[in-house]
Protein backbone atom coordinates (compact mmCIF):
# COMPACT_ATOMS: atom_id res chain seq x y z
CA UNK A 1 0.00 0.00 0.00
CA UNK A 2 1.21 3.62 -1.01
CA UNK A 3 1.74 6.15 1.61
CA UNK A 4 -1.34 8.21 -0.53
CA UNK A 5 -3.20 4.94 -0.48
CA UNK A 6 -3.10 4.96 3.15
CA UNK A 7 -3.72 8.62 3.70
CA UNK A 8 -7.04 8.09 1.65
CA UNK A 9 -7.94 5.33 3.46
CA UNK A 10 -7.48 6.84 6.85
CA UNK A 11 -9.20 10.08 5.97
CA UNK A 12 -12.38 8.24 4.89
CA UNK A 13 -12.30 5.83 7.93
CA UNK A 14 -12.17 9.00 10.20
CA UNK A 15 -14.52 11.59 7.88
CA UNK A 16 -17.54 8.87 7.53
CA UNK A 17 -17.38 8.19 11.04
CA UNK A 18 -20.98 7.86 12.00
CA UNK A 19 -20.24 8.12 15.19
CA UNK A 20 -18.97 12.12 14.36
CA UNK A 21 -20.23 13.06 10.73
CA UNK A 22 -21.92 10.67 8.49
CA UNK A 23 -25.14 9.62 8.56
CA UNK A 24 -26.23 7.12 5.79
CA UNK A 25 -28.51 8.06 2.70
CA UNK A 26 -29.76 6.07 -0.12
CA UNK A 27 -28.69 8.08 -3.25
CA UNK A 28 -30.31 6.38 -6.45
CA UNK A 29 -31.74 3.10 -3.47
CA UNK A 30 -27.97 2.18 -2.49
CA UNK A 31 -27.26 3.44 1.12
CA UNK A 32 -24.52 5.60 1.16
CA UNK A 33 -22.28 7.40 4.33
CA UNK A 34 -22.59 10.85 3.32
CA UNK A 35 -21.26 13.84 5.29
CA UNK A 36 -23.59 17.21 4.33
CA UNK A 37 -21.90 20.61 4.49
CA UNK A 38 -24.11 23.61 4.82
CA UNK A 39 -21.02 26.24 5.78
CA UNK A 40 -18.86 25.03 2.42
CA UNK A 41 -22.14 25.68 0.08
CA UNK A 42 -22.15 28.80 1.54
CA UNK A 43 -18.92 30.17 0.60
CA UNK A 44 -18.76 28.72 -2.76
CA UNK A 45 -22.43 30.74 -2.79
CA UNK A 46 -21.00 34.08 -1.15
CA UNK A 47 -17.90 33.50 -3.74
CA UNK A 48 -20.20 32.95 -7.03
CA UNK A 49 -18.93 29.22 -7.36
CA UNK A 50 -21.93 27.40 -7.24
CA UNK A 51 -25.79 27.53 -6.65
CA UNK A 52 -26.81 24.48 -5.24
CA UNK A 53 -28.90 23.44 -2.90
CA UNK A 54 -27.04 20.45 -0.98
CA UNK A 55 -23.01 19.96 -0.82
CA UNK A 56 -22.59 16.72 0.07
CA UNK A 57 -19.51 14.53 0.39
CA UNK A 58 -19.10 10.89 0.06
CA UNK A 59 -16.61 8.05 -0.83
CA UNK A 60 -15.64 7.62 -4.64
CA UNK A 61 -16.32 3.99 -4.11
CA UNK A 62 -19.99 4.38 -2.61
CA UNK A 63 -21.32 5.01 -6.17
CA UNK A 64 -20.98 3.37 -9.07
CA UNK A 65 -19.62 5.77 -10.97
CA UNK A 66 -18.90 9.46 -9.95
CA UNK A 67 -21.46 11.65 -11.47
CA UNK A 68 -21.13 14.56 -14.05
CA UNK A 69 -23.07 17.67 -13.92
CA UNK A 70 -26.78 17.75 -15.10
CA UNK A 71 -26.31 14.09 -14.33
CA UNK A 72 -30.38 13.20 -12.00
CA UNK A 73 -29.84 11.69 -8.56
CA UNK A 74 -32.44 10.81 -6.12
CA UNK A 75 -31.15 11.40 -3.12
CA UNK A 76 -33.26 10.15 -0.28
CA UNK A 77 -36.72 11.47 -1.32
CA UNK A 78 -36.15 14.11 -3.42
CA UNK A 79 -34.83 13.95 -7.13
CA UNK A 80 -31.84 16.42 -7.35
CA UNK A 81 -29.28 17.02 -10.26
CA UNK A 82 -25.22 17.22 -10.16
CA UNK A 83 -24.60 20.33 -10.53
CA UNK A 84 -20.65 19.72 -9.83
CA UNK A 85 -18.56 16.53 -8.92
CA UNK A 86 -14.94 17.07 -7.94
CA UNK A 87 -12.86 13.99 -6.64
CA UNK A 88 -9.80 13.94 -4.03
CA UNK A 89 -7.70 11.71 -1.91
CA UNK A 90 -10.99 9.11 -1.83
CA UNK A 91 -13.46 12.19 -1.25
CA UNK A 92 -16.01 13.39 -3.88
CA UNK A 93 -17.98 16.46 -2.85
CA UNK A 94 -20.93 16.59 -5.19
CA UNK A 95 -23.27 20.18 -5.16
CA UNK A 96 -26.93 19.20 -5.84
CA UNK A 97 -29.64 21.27 -6.70
CA UNK A 98 -33.14 20.70 -7.30
CA UNK A 99 -33.66 21.98 -10.63
CA UNK A 100 -31.61 21.79 -14.01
Amino acid sequence: MTLRDQIEEDNCDIFFDFDELAKEVHIDGRPVPVVEDGEQLDKYRQMGIMEGQLLVYVRTGSLPRIPEPGDAMRYGTRQLWVESAKEDMGILELVLRSRR
